[in-house]
């Protein structure tokens, strides 16, 4: 019986901790083109990621590089804070402080002469907007936020 109880115990203990864990990722996708506008179909390429502070040009506070390999499209899909990193942590990257900006840089050959494809502001998603409007009851704080509904419902 104590060995079923220290089971269920520690099953519980992982499963909680397995639930709190954030993924230290960003999905990211793009188009792989060569000079021409040309996509470079089913080709494997050489990706450099820069997370900059404040402005485009802003202080670097992550840099990691990747390579990947397009489809017939040249469509590709990464997960930004899964490669190498050259500059800084992932999870050191500081979200809150202000305005974040991606500059995504490619070699078409698949090396590491990289040509910048251009800069983007970081934006919220759906899912991090709601943790923000809930965050005290998320975190166990005495205010419970209640979603406000604008459609009619039916009690």
């Amino acid at each position: 019986m104590k060995k079923l109880l220290l089971g269920a115990g520690l099953f519980l203990v992982t499963a909680l901790t397995a639930f709190a864990q954030v993924p230290q990722a960003l999905n990211h996708q793009g188009i792989a083109r060569n000079t021409s506008r040309t996509p470079l179909a089913s080709s494997s390429i050489g990706l450099r990621l820069t997370v900059h502070d404040a402005t485009e040009g802003g202080t670097i506070v992550y840099r990691e590089t990747q390579t990947a390999t397009t489809n017939s499209f040249g469509l590709y899909n990464l997960s930004i804070g899964a490669g190498t990193a050259v500059s800084g942590t992932f999870a050191g990257i500081n979200w809150a402080s202000g305005d974040k900006y991606l500059e995504v840089e490619i070699d078409p050959a698949g090396g590491s002469s990289y040509t910048s494809a251009g800069t983007s502001k970081l934006l919220s998603v759906p899912y991090s907007l709601y943790a923000k409007t809930n965050a005290n009851s998320i975190s166990g704080g005495t205010t419970n936020v209640v979603p406000k509904f604008t459609g009619a419902s039916t009690l």
